[in-house]
């Protein structure tokens, strides 16, 4: 129901950034990544977090580029706390996103469980904001699902993913025009076939070709861009690339070097932002001519005080001493281990739908300890 079509001498739930939010000093726009907002007013609720499109339209459905939809985050939450709304399992299939829920009926759906309740209660002094520790944490395939939000799957929204991101840059349509770009293997430059390719890296227009392409994404507005070399990875033969960097043949380090420099060219161009590389193949062990610098995040991450673990401060990650994070990895620990004894200690009769729901309660609980 819209917000205009509203019986006013009923209580209700405003979802988003209603006109009602708005009048009693809600900025969603302020509410970061997947932070969002559950409050009392009178006798309605503002259920919200911060909405908004992705920052570039999706012409690959298996890298689909991700819409904010912080309400419906909060919104999942709300159902999980006030409602006994139980999320089982993904009610959509991978690389939807939560709107696909349209077409679903959700009360049919066995993947999600409703809990018998006579009444719903919410507390008239319910004031509060809400920040995850995360701020991604997708899977493969990535999923939007209420499932996924429920259990702080989160899909990239700032983050571009590209994995090989080589051949976005250079793509195969210019072998025609720009044999040079590709690979020199046994004298002749490789033709790509089914539209993978082999790239030839000492080539000045290959280099641009992957700076500006990242450089692009960064201009639309993400914080952090992938990059990476092709899959199935074949040598340049030419002699302009094997002198390339000095490594001769070790191509691990030539790779490594060349992801450096792109880097630095955009740390320069873009500063603030990041680039996140692959440990895959020739790339994944830790390069030898140059240390990696230190990690500077884009956005203050939360971290562990050590004198109240329960307390999260807004700081860099690079700040946190081993002793916070040993700390975060014991109390983590601590609690799988228990909620494994908890499973084990439920009587084998019990339907495993059953098991399976009290687990999920039961690590819903940890989480908001």
């Amino acid at each position: 129901m819209r917000e205009k079509e509203r019986d006013a001498a009923k209580p209700a739930l405003m979802l988003g950034n209603t006109q009602f939010a708005q009048k009693n000093g809600l900025d969603v726009t302020k509410l970061r990544d997947w932070s969002f907002v559950h409050r009392v007013v009178g006798k309605d609720v503002i259920i919200a977090g911060h909405d908004h499109p992705s920052k570039a339209p999706t012409d690959n459905a298996r890298r689909p580029n991700w819409d904010r939809v912080g309400t419906a985050k909060a919104a999942v939450d709300f159902a999980r706390q006030f409602m006994g709304v139980r999320f089982l399992y993904p009610d959509l299939p991978g690389y939807t996103p939560v709107s696909g829920a349209a077409k679903i009926d959700l009360l049919a759906l066995p993947a999600i469980e409703f809990l018998p309740m006579a009444t719903m209660t919410v507390p008239e002094s319910l004031n509060v904001t809400t920040t995850p520790l995360l701020r991604v944490n997708t899977a493969h395939p990535a999923g939007a699902s209420f499932y996924d939000l429920a259990h702080n799957r989160f899909p990239r929204v700032d983050e571009q993913f590209g994995g090989h991101t080589w051949e976005r840059a250079v793509p195969a349509e210019l072998f025609a025009e720009h044999p040079e770009y590709f690979a020199l293997i046994s004298g002749s430059r490789l033709k790509p076939e089914g539209g993978r390719a082999q790239y030839c890296l000492s080539n000045a227009d290959v280099q641009e070709r992957i700076y500006r392409d990242l450089a692009g994404f960064f201009d639309k507005g993400y914080d952090s861009v992938d990059l990476g070399q092709p899959d199935g990875f074949r040598e340049c033969q030419c002699e302009k690339c094997d002198a390339l960097h000095g490594t001769g043949k070790g191509w691990s380090e030539k790779i490594w070097i060349f992801h450096r420099d792109v880097a630095r060219r955009l740390e320069k161009s873009h500063p603030g932002r990041q680039v996140t590389m692959m440990s895959y193949i020739l790339t994944a062990a830790p390069p030898k001519s140059f240390k990696p610098p230190r990690q500077r995040r884009p956005h203050p991450e939360r971290r562990l005080d050590q004198r109240n673990p329960r307390r999260c401060e807004s700081q860099p990650l690079a700040c946190a001493s081993r002793d916070s994070l040993h700390l975060f990895r014991h109390r983590a620990t601590q609690q799988r281990h228990h909620l494994e004894s908890q499973l084990r200690s439920q009587p084998r009769s019990a339907p495993r739908s059953h098991r399976l729901r009290d687990l999920v309660v039961l690590a819903h609980q940890h989480e908001h300890e």
